[in-house]
């Protein structure tokens, strides 16, 4: 696929996320905003070092009001040499608005605390997704800080001149078949807003939530080999993603309670 091609076809994306969110989302506040920083650990400095500085993030946040943003730190865990980075800070906010409100807030008065993630890890990216469930399993584990699980990130490109509703579409189908079979986890989908690479070839990350090592297991024996032709009648003229990664991640900021 060209850049040119995928550049264009993630502009029909976006515009039918927009849609779909316009319709499914509560009093028009649309999807929630994901924010990806790619980083590594400067010299002398680990995971313990970045968890320390988050602790003290934390009581930042918690002095500042701030009570909609989600945090979780990834680590890799199945990986090749293309990964160039020790460490995933993956941040969510319920939608648009409140990432406006937060982005404000940090501009405003989160540069002593910047400077402080700063000393710890250099991150080379910062990019924006609007984000959508796309199957939520019927038990969901309550959200605490501290909570480890494994979550797979896949890169994935419309073909056949099909768009982000059939891709959607799509992959509701293989959430349900996949929890019809015996495991029933959380599946959802990034799209680009920006700070992606321009060369970036794919539309959209598709994203699978494991609640623990045992529920990855559980969904691997589900998928092959009696998934594979499923998901090839599935997918097969809509989309196309690549191998996943999967990645540790740790929850260092729950969602608030409501």
């Amino acid at each position: 696929m060209t850049i040119k091609k995928t550049a264009a076809i993630a502009g029909g994306a976006l515009l039918s996320l927009a849609l779909m969110g316009s319709v499914n989302a509560q009093e028009g506040e649309g999807p929630a905003i994901i924010e990806i920083f790619g980083c590594t650990f400067n010299d002398g400095n680990d995971l313990g070092d970045l968890m320390a500085v988050t602790g003290r993030w934390n009581d930042w946040v918690d002095e500042n009001g701030i009570v909609d943003y989600t945090a979780n730190i990834l680590t890799p865990h199945l990986y090749s040499t293309a990964f160039p980075y020790d460490v995933v800070w993956l941040g969510v906010y319920d939608n648009p608005r409140d990432m406006g409100v937060g982005e404000a807030n940090w501009l405003a008065d989160g540069q002593a605390m910047n400077a402080e993630f700063g000393e710890v890890v250099t991150c080379s990216i910062h990019a924006q997704f609007a984000g959508l469930p796309v199957h939520m399993p019927e038990e969901v584990p309550d959200q605490e800080d501290g909570m480890v699980n494994l979550t797979a990130f896949q890169d994935c490109s419309l073909i056949n001149q099909s768009n982000a509703q059939e891709a959607i579409a799509a992959h509701q189908q293989w959430g349900d078949w996949v929890a019809e079979n015996g495991s029933d986890v959380f599946m959802g989908a990034l799209f680009p807003i920006a700070g992606e690479d321009p060369a970036a070839e794919y539309d959209y990350k598709a994203v699978t939530g494991f609640s623990s090592a045992e529920a990855y297991g559980n969904f691997v024996a589900t998928v092959i080999p009696g998934g594979l032709q499923r998901g090839g009648q599935i997918f097969g003229r809509v989309t196309q993603c690549d191998t996943p990664r999967l990645y540790q991640s740790i929850q260092v900021r729950a969602p608030a309670a409501d």
